[in-house]
């Protein structure tokens, strides 16, 4: 028959769309194998399994291979061809994975019609071919997304190949569980296309039946594919917001921009760096001959603009290489920024934002957690090490670990390395971690050995050279300077900066801000001109100092920012100052700062994107404290009086009338509100310490004490208070309110640290309950003001962005919020119900569940089943069944498949573990499982029947009882089970009639005494008369 080449160019695309996903090596495997070399294959598979005991019934491709063979040699009549059909795969390396594939191939192939019965129909009907090239489109999208789920990168294998290969990773066989569900919504559509085609051939409808029986299949399937990828985008949108929420990452992109921003005033800067041989060597994509890195250099050397620039630099090979990025900036003293759980969750979030494969993975793991955020050390360690191995050619950037407090250090190092050097000689480069910090010998020793980038003044000089001219110039302009004078600025700057980025940054800043030219020849004296990095703050601070009229402020910013828990927004401290212990009250439009922290406190500080105060560089905490300049003690004691006196206002009292609430709303009085009600007792803790006169003591009693009665409500049951909070707290032991306060703290740092529901008890302060109400007529204002551009900008003023908090203290959005109602909802929906289901389409995907417990019995009973029930995918080696798991599923042939080890290979199951099985068969009460259960051990022992029917009649599963019963090893009266209770004493127990009316009371033995009475004294019954007198006294 001639060759139709539109019929042709049908195959051809689905066909062209099919290898664009394949690689050039899997190109080959399928271009030069045969049908036969496919069928030696399996049979080497099939041998090599059976040498194991590890059979996998090869058969179930027989189906699959007999209707492909029959549609090659139909299709090939048409397009004249044989390229066309050729494509099969099969990966047999981890056995449950195996086996899916197995068993869908085996559905398709029942599904597929034979077609050699309907090649004279093709010929006469042109128009039917259409399904020929429809049924070859499903085949190839089945092997395209089978392909897609096993192709999902392992350490151990690069490509999916049609040869056996040695076990697969852990790694991989995590995501394999958690993505073919996935594949199981997808592959239903695939089938049900197929089996709709299937009967359009089979129906073999003539050319005016075909048209409109193509017409509404085509509609229909049009219509299923257009919903199913709406909703499945919708699924992935929830899934990917849910598992960001339970990662709950700090966000590095603000670090990272700054880093960027700080570079585009000094172009070209760091460039020398990019040239290292090590850091070449450590880019390249091909090879790479040490994946561990570290950069090392004294503080101030400009380490973290450097790490912006290799971050930098790695984005754009991302667009040219298939890699992987993930990054981090550690931050002293900043809980959220400084531990190891921190970096992980960070790079965790920047993984999945570049690898989808990791989405069903990772919404599993937060789906069964339990946990609100990601917070068990062991999961984030497990999550993290198969999110790096299945992720193509990694690159980890940590910066600022000197940071971090030794502990922490000390992990996030040792895993990195110890992760890498674990990876086998064929993946040794597939992830490469670079370590930046100073040498502070701590991580000199963890890291010892690795190739190192000591960062020495040369290598800077020049970049700092640029960067002062930029700066001199500027300096020039601004005060009429000559050029021998800007000349000699510069010179001495780039000098004395003996490598260190920032002094050169301090001190060109510094000059720059002097309000006049004299003031200017005055920084610039021989005597006056900075020598080092101390001197250059020491000149700033003289000059922020120095000011009559901004001393006091600037003093008081200074010590807040060394001091505070975390960086305050400057929004929090605009409310601070305030604030007015004296007069108890918030008045911002008085007291509030009419000039910038930059104007305040010049280059000791830096205002960030987000709002966010802090000191420019860590050793700018430690000069202010070694010189004196700041007292920690004395800041900490402003601190908590602050705190406490605020919480102590009347807008927190529990007694005033909204419209008062809405007024102090109005006024800003709760923009400090988050910070002094989470930390109060964090600045109470590190006061204490230094709290060595007796008169600051006592200076608090009245604040502690009203602080208590407004807001401490006491419990009837008190739980002991530890030793290291009764030390902690032991100035004011000899208080009236001592024991009170103790309690109040330790409950505070317990609600802290507590995730999930039932976060209150008894012992509560009531102050969750104030901030509560001032949370909702906040936002009943805020929603007021729609259309209100005034109000809506003092709302931004006073309270930011996010208005919507959570409000379990634990939670990071206690602090940040949400932008709307709606995402704090579902927010919330995670404390309260934090197991949800992972499959596909689930309601309870959104509801979620209170305990695992409730979730596993959802996915017993609604998908476990259903999954035995549809036989895809079913494991296959009775050895990796979970025998309880199949029993609660009502899976027969699971537990078929499952005895099926003691039968072939003669051996007894483990004692335990069939009792286990027994005891579940019997609590389910599924007659045919426990029956078979039951044949299958002969051995079974009378007190195994007494313990088993025992548990059938408690659970009320009478049938299990009545099959116990007749058992030929069954004694009623038997009483050797641990409980020394005999069937007929458990029967009499649950006052059970029906089943005693079963049991022969009066059979008698050799010594005609009935084993009933025989045994009364032992099991405390009465004779068998009474018994059954007793029983007309029962309701059943």
């Amino acid at each position: 028959m001639a060759c139709n080449q539109s019929e042709i160019g049908e195959f051809s695309l689905s066909l062209k769309s099919f290898v664009d996903t394949l690689t050039e090596e899997q190109k080959n495997d399928f271009r030069f194998s045969t049908l036969e070399d496919f069928k030696t294959t399996a049979a080497a598979i099939q041998n090599l399994q059976g040498s194991g005991k590890k059979m996998r019934n090869l058969a179930r491709l027989r189906c699959f291979l007999e209707a492909m063979e029959q549609y090659g040699k139909v299709i090939e009549v048409f397009v004249n061809t044989s390229e066309i059909v050729g494509f099969i795969w099969v990966a047999s390396a981890y056995t449950e994975a195996f086996d899916s594939l197995l068993d869908a191939y085996q559905q398709i192939g029942e599904s597929l019609p034979l077609l050699s019965q309907y090649q004279a129909f093709f010929q006469r009907n042109p128009n039917m071919r259409k399904v020929l090239a429809l049924i070859y489109n499903d085949v190839l999208e089945f092997h395209k997304k089978a392909l897609k789920y096993f192709r999902q990168r392992s350490k151990l294998i690069k490509k999916p190949r049609l040869v056996t290969q040695p076990k697969y990773p852990t790694a991989w066989q995590q995501l394999f569980h958690a993505t073919w569900k996935t594949f199981r919504t997808e592959f239903s559509g695939l089938l049900a296309n197929i089996q709709r085609h299937g009967r359009l051939v089979e129906s073999q409808a003539n050319l005016l039946e075909f048209e409109q029986l193509f017409h509404q299949m085509e509609m229909g399937r049009a219509a299923a594919e257009a919903e199913f990828q709406r909703h499945k985008e919708e699924e992935e949108r929830k899934r990917r917001i849910a598992v960001q929420n339970w990662l709950s990452a700090v966000s590095t992109d603000v670090d990272q921009e700054r880093g960027v921003t700080t570079r585009k005033q000094n172009p070209g800067s760091g460039r020398w760096l990019i040239e290292n041989n090590h850091i070449r060597n450590w880019f390249n994509p091909e090879l790479c001959s040490a994946p561990l890195l570290w950069i090392n250099g004294r503080p101030g050397a400009g380490k973290t603009v450097l790490a912006s620039l290799i971050i930098e630099e790695l984005l754009k090979q991302r667009s040219t290489h298939a890699m992987t990025l993930g990054f981090f900036y550690c931050k002293y003293k900043d809980a959220q920024r400084s531990t190891f759980n921190a970096v992980s969750r960070a790079i965790l979030a920047q993984l999945l934002s570049q690898n989808e494969a990791l989405l069903p993975y990772l919404f599993e793991k937060a789906s069964t957690s339990g946990q609100v955020v990601l917070e068990s050390p062991m999961l984030t360690k497990e999550l993290l090490e198969t999110a790096l191995k299945s992720s193509e050619m990694v690159y980890i950037v940590l910066d600022g670990l000197d940071e971090c407090d030794p502990n922490e250090k000390k992990a996030i190092i040792l895993w990195f390395k110890s992760v890498i050097t674990a990876l086998p000689d064929t993946e040794f480069d597939s992830i490469r971690c670079l370590f930046i910090s100073q040498d502070d010998g701590e991580v000199g020793n963890l890291l010892s050995g690795i190739p190192a980038i000591s960062i020495k003044p040369e290598d800077t000089r020049l970049d700092i050279l640029t960067y002062a001219t930029i700066w001199s110039q500027k300096i020039q302009k601004k005060f009429d300077l000559l050029d021998d004078k800007r000349e000699d600025i510069l010179k001495t700057v780039v000098e004395r900066a003996d490598g260190m980025f920032l002094f050169a940054r301090l001190v060109m800043e510094n000059f720059f801000s002097q309000t006049r030219r004299e003031n200017l020849n005055k920084e610039l004296e021989p005597n006056r001109f900075p020598r080092g990095l101390e001197d250059a703050y020491a000149r700033i601070v003289d000059r922020i100092l120095g000011d009559p009229s901004t001393k006091e402020d600037a003093q008081r910013l200074l010590g807040w920012l060394v001091c505070a828990k975390r960086p305050l927004k400057w929004r929090e401290i605009q409310g601070a100052v305030s604030i007015n212990l004296e007069a108890k009250d918030v008045d911002l439009e008085e007291r509030k700062l009419r000039v910038s922290s930059k104007a305040l406190c010049g280059s000791l500080v830096e205002q960030h994107l987000d709002g966010s105060v802090e000191l420019v560089h860590l050793t700018a905490r430690f000069f202010l404290i070694k010189q004196k300049y700041i007292n920690l003690a004395s800041v900490e004691f402003e601190l908590i009086r602050l705190c406490l006196g605020y919480l102590n206002f009347r807008c927190f009292q529990g007694s005033i009338p909204e419209s008062e609430i809405k007024d102090f709303v109005l006024k800003g009085y709760y923009s400090f509100l988050e910070y002094a009600a989470l930390h109060w007792v964090d600045h109470l803790e590190k006061w204490i310490p230094g709290s060595s006169h007796p008169e600051s003591v006592a200076s608090m009693e009245s604040l502690i004490q009203d602080f208590l009665e407004n807001f401490w409500s006491k419990a009837e049951y008190q739980a002991a208070v530890p030793s290291e909070t009764n030390s902690k707290f032991a100035q004011f032991t000899s208080y009236e309110f001592g024991n009170q306060l103790r309690r109040a703290a330790l409950t505070w740092k317990r609600l802290q640290k507590t995730y999930g529901a039932g976060i209150t008890n008894s012992e509560s302060l009531q102050l969750i309950e104030r901030i509560s109400k001032v949370r909702i007529v906040l936002e009943e204002t805020y929603a007021s003001s729609n259309g209100n551009g005034v109000l809506e900008r003092s709302f931004m003023t006073f309270y930011g962005p996010d208005l919507f908090k959570c409000p379990r203290l634990s939670c990071k959005n206690f602090t940040d919020g949400f932008s709307t109602k709606e995402a704090r909802h579902q927010h919330l929906q995670k404390h309260e119900r934090s197991f949800y289901c992972t499959y596909h389409g689930c309601l309870y995907g959104t509801l979620g569940f209170q305990s695992n417990r409730d979730l596993n019995r959802h996915l017993t009973d609604f998908h476990e089943a259903r999954q035995y029930e549809s036989g895809f995918p079913i494991t296959q080696d009775p050895k990796d069944i979970n025998i309880k798991q199949a029993i609660r599923a009502g899976s027969i042939n699971e537990v078929e498949k499952w005895l099926e080890q003691f039968i072939e290979i003669p051996k007894k199951p483990d004692p335990k573990l069939y009792q286990e099985a027994m005891h579940a068969a019997a609590k389910k009460g599924d007659e045919s499982i426990f029956r078979l259960l039951l044949d299958s051990e002969p051995n079974i022992s009378t007190t195994e029947i007494s313990l088993l029917f025992s548990s059938a009649l408690s659970n009320k599963q009478d049938t299990i009882a009545y099959i116990l019963l007749a058992h030929p090893k069954a004694n009623p009266f038997d009483c050797s089970s641990r409980k020394k209770e005999s069937p007929t004493a458990t029967a009499v127990r649950l006052r059970r009639i029906d089943v005693l009316k079963r049991i022969d009371l009066n059979s008698k033995e050799s010594n005609s005494e009935t084993p009933l009475s025989r045994r009364s004294k032992f099991e405390g019954l009465q004779r068998s008369d009474a018994v059954i007198a007793g029983s007309r006294k029962w309701t059943y």
